[in-house]
């Protein structure tokens, strides 16, 4: 399944496709597809999961400290078996 969105920002309209694995993101939400349902007069709706992650650049912060403890280790390293 999937639903096709409108978003109407400072007078520009544009159409988005959100479905399994490709949500929207638009400011600091993120929009995913929750459910899909046709009510009793057949009408097809779909059910929306609104998240905001203020923690989302936390893994790349991490990674880029491991690796800069990495090269420090292993520049320290090289640096002591030479004396």
């Amino acid at each position: 399944y999937e639903s096709l969105v409108e978003i109407d920002a400072n007078g520009l309209k544009r159409q988005v496709l959100i479905y399994m694995n490709h949500p929207l993101r638009y400011k600091d939400y993120t929009f995913y597809q929750a459910s899909y349902a046709i009510d009793k007069l057949s009408r097809e709706y779909s059910t929306l999961a609104v998240v905001k992650n203020p923690g989302k650049f936390l893994p790349y912060f991490a990674c880029f400290l491991t690796f800069a403890g990495l090269v420090i280790h292993f520049m320290s390293s090289s640096f002591q078996k030479k004396k």
